[in-house]
C-alpha cells in the first residue's frame, strides 16, 4: 500500500502483522505444548531447532 501512496493504510498494515507474529510466536509454544504434554520452553527449542535448515 505504500508503493501507492496510501502510508497509513501501509503503516497499519505493518502494525497488525508485527502484533500478530508476536502474539502468535508468544501462544504458540504454549498451545502446542499443553496439546503434547511439554513444558511451553521445552516446545519452543524444539520448535526453533525444527525450522533450522
Amino acid at each position: 500500500m505504500c508503493l501507492l501512496g496510501n502510508f497509513p493504510v501501509g503503516l497499519g498494515l505493518l502494525i497488525l502483522y508485527v502484533v500478530i507474529t508476536a502474539i502468535r510466536n508468544i501462544l504458540e509454544p504454549k498451545i502446542v505444548g499443553k496439546q503434547i504434554g511439554l513444558h511451553p520452553l521445552a516446545t519452543l527449542i524444539s520448535m526453533f531447532v525444527g525450522s533450522l535448515d
